[in-house]
């Protein structure tokens, strides 16, 4: 802990964004790797349409284990359980963030890891291993994306889309349905207005795409601190 307190602030980022990508890569070898029996529904939570695996268990549990042999001072808040107190030192994690993609073989689930200090995200990476994706960055130092097997790396850049009928907007189908009332009126509202609207069934991955200017904007209704912290502050 003494040595955390004694790193500057710009070195304690990049060391914190250094063991998010590394955590979220060794994940993702994990996601890409699981067969029929690992991507199989193991429970449910919320509901019937609120799936568990048990690779989302295995992930979070690895992403935990990489942490903390990394950074053993900041706490952990996950969404397959953590600590349950209030936290001002903690990292935000989404071990498959699109479990319903995963479950079925679409390729559309990522892991995303955040980290927040007195209530502000600070840092965020969302990996898309099924493309080898890392989008990661630090709030006020730049974000940028990482891909492929050289490690090609680029600044991320917003959408230029100025007008709405030019804009490709992303949306969400909660699966409660009393937050899939709302998303289905935004939905109608706005398809008429827009290019086209895209559900993919990710939060953190559509965020990640609005931040890479892949879309203009995405909205979803009902979403909890581990599906947007990392995606919110890169976009």
């Amino acid at each position: 802990m003494l040595l955390w307190l004694m790193l500057g602030e710009a070195m304690q980022l990049e060391a914190v964004v250094d063991a998010a990508s590394a955590a979220a890569r060794a994940a993702g070898q994990l996601i890409v790797e699981a067969g029929p029996e690992q991507r199989a529904v193991a429970s449910t939570k919320a509901n019937a349409k609120d799936l568990l695996t048990a690779t989302d268990l295995a992930s979070q549990d690895l992403i935990q284990s990489v942490l903390a042999s990394r950074c053993p001072e900041i706490d952990f808040l996950g969404e397959e359980g953590g600590v349950e107190k209030p936290l001002d030192n903690c990292w935000v994690v989404d071990p498959i963030d699109g479990t319903t993609n995963f479950v079925d073989g679409l390729p559309l689930s990522v892991v995303s890891i955040a980290y927040a200090r007195e209530g502000e995200t600070l840092a965020g990476v969302v990996y898309d291993p099924f493309r080898d994706e890392l989008f990661a960055g630090a709030r006020g130092r730049g974000a940028t994306v990482t891909s492929g097997p050289r490690k090609n790396r680029r600044p991320l850049a917003v959408s230029a889309a100025e007008r709405l009928e030019d804009a490709i907007v992303f949306a969400g189908a909660p699966p409660n349905p009393l937050s899939l009332a709302p998303s289905l009126r935004g939905i109608a509202a706005l398809a008429p207005r827009v290019r086209t609207l895209r559900l993919l069934g990710s939060a953190a991955l559509m965020l990640a795409y609005v931040a890479d200017g892949r879309g203009a904007a995405y909205f979803e209704p009902d979403l909890a601190p581990w599906d947007t912290a990392a995606g919110a502050l890169l976009a």
